[in-house]
């Protein structure tokens, strides 16, 4: 147990050493039916992949929906399939979700 402690404290170390030059983000999910966020973050964006085309494996870039907000979140998506709402996404059954 000791050995197993002292490798995890020494990864922390280390990762707390190296450093990052980038802000820390929360990603969450909200309950079903919801379609916009409830958080209550200083800046928050919401991606709903509604102006994305219904395809498989897609990669792209969204700002989203923060480009006209003093601080614009990016972010980029690789593999993503999207769908047409259904049963198992798409808040009240209409836009597009994902798997």
């Amino acid at each position: 147990m000791f050995s197993l402690r002292k490798t995890v404290l020494s990864a922390v170390a280390s990762a707390m050493i190296a450093g990052s030059a980038h802000a820390a983000f929360l990603v969450t999910y909200e309950a079903p039916g919801v379609v916009n966020t409830t958080t209550s973050f200083d800046y928050k964006g919401v991606e709903n992949f509604d102006s994305r085309d219904v395809a498989n494996n897609q990669t792209f870039t969204t700002d989203f929906g923060t480009a006209s907000d003093p601080i614009t979140i990016t972010g980029s998506y690789t593999g993503v399939d999207i769908y047409k709402a259904d049963l198992w996404g798409g808040a009240g059954n209409t836009g597009k979700t994902t798997r």
